[in-house]
C-alpha cells in the first residue's frame, strides 16, 4: 500500500513513453475510424507508478496563479446538480458565474467561453472495453490541452484573421475550471504539474488530434522525476481549480489519478471541465 501524509500522496500517472520513434513520426489519434490499415493512434504509453503528489490544500493561500500556474477559489452557483444535466442553464447561469470569477480572480475583462463538458465516470473505468460510455470520461494521461498553435487557431476561428493577429500581439492563454459535481471528490481526482518543473525541450511532444473535418494540435508529457505534481485533497463541489490549460507561452496540465488511499465508494465521480480565453 502506497504511503500517504496530510501533505502528500503517492499514486500512479500516465505518460507518454520516451520512444525514438517520435523523432521521425509525430504522436497521433484519429478520433474516428480509419480507412484501410492505418493505425488508429501511434501513442505508447507508461504507467509511473509511486510518483510523489503533493497536496495543494496546506497551501492555498499562498497559490500565484502567474507563478503556479493554479489557484483554488469558491464558487456558490445558483444551479442544482441536477441542473448540469441541461445545457441551456449550464450556458446562461453557470458560465456566467464563471466569467465573473475570472474577471475578479484574474483581473481580466476580456474573458470568452470556448467550450464545456460534463465528465461522468462510468464504474467500470479505467478498464477498456468496447463499450461506448454515454458520458466523456476522466482523463488519466498528462497532457497540455492546447498547443501555441492550436491557440493561435483557436483565436483566428473566434475572432477573424485581423483581430485575432492585434490579440496575438500580446500574451494569451486557455484557462480552465475544473470542479466535482458532487463531492468531497475522493476518487480520481485532477493531478497538475507545476509549470517552472517541466523540462520544455525534453518533456512535451506536440500530438495531432484528428478529426474528419480538422486536426487540434495538443502536448503529451514524458516523466521526468524532476516534476512537481501536486492536486487538491477531498475538493468540495464550491471548491473549483482554475489552471493555465495553454498558453502562448505554454502551460500547465495533467491527468487524473487513483488517490490510494481514497475511500472510494460505488457512487462514479461527476465534474465539470470548462475551458476559457484569457
Amino acid at each position: 500500500m502506497c504511503s500517504k501524509t496530510p501533505e502528500a500522496t503517492r499514486g500512479a500517472l500516465h505518460f507518454l513513453v520516451r520512444d525514438a520513434l517520435y523523432d521521425q513520426e509525430k504522436p497521433y489519434t484519429i478520433q474516428y475510424e480509419p480507412h484501410g490499415e492505418i493505425p488508429r493512434t501511434n501513442i505508447k504509453g507508461i504507467s509511473v507508478p509511486d510518483v510523489n503528489i503533493r497536496d495543494l490544500r496546506p497551501t492555498l493561500s499562498g497559490l500565484s496563479f502567474d507563478r503556479d500556474g493554479v489557484v483554488v477559489k469558491s464558487l456558490e452557483t445558483e444551479l442544482q446538480y441536477e441542473d448540469f444535466g441541461d445545457p441551456q442553464k449550464v450556458q446562461k447561469v453557470y458560465l456566467e458565474e464563471v466569467r465573473v470569477l475570472l474577471q475578479e480572480t484574474l483581473g481580466s475583462h476580456n474573458v470568452a467561453v470556448v467550450e464545456y463538458l460534463v465528465r461522468r465516470r462510468h464504474q467500470q473505468f479505467p478498464a477498456t472495453t468496447d463499450t461506448e460510455f454515454d458520458f466523456a470520461q476522466p482523463v488519466a494521461t498528462a497532457h497540455i490541452d492546447f498547443s501555441p498553435d492550436c491557440l493561435k487557431e483557436i483565436l483566428q476561428d473566434r475572432y477573424g484573421d485581423e483581430r485575432a493577429a492585434k490579440l496575438m500581439q500580446l500574451r494569451y492563454k486557455m484557462v480552465n475550471i475544473w470542479k466535482p459535481l458532487f463531492g468531497p471528490l475522493q476518487d480520481w481526482p485532477l493531478a497538475l504539474c507545476h509549470p517552472a518543473s517541466l523540462d520544455i525541450e525534453e518533456d512535451l511532444e506536440l500530438t495531432d488530434n484528428v478529426y474528419p473535418l480538422n486536426v487540434d494540435e495538443s502536448v503529451q508529457i514524458h516523466y521526468n522525476e524532476n516534476q512537481d505534481w501536486c492536486y487538491l485533497s477531498k475538493q468540495s463541489i464550491d471548491e473549483v481549480l482554475i489552471f493555465r490549460g495553454g498558453d502562448s507561452a505554454l502551460g500547465l496540465r495533467g491527468g487524473t489519478f487513483l488517490d490510494p488511499l481514497s475511500v472510494s465508494g460505488p457512487s462514479p465521480s461527476y465534474r465539470l471541465w470548462l475551458c476559457t480565453r484569457i
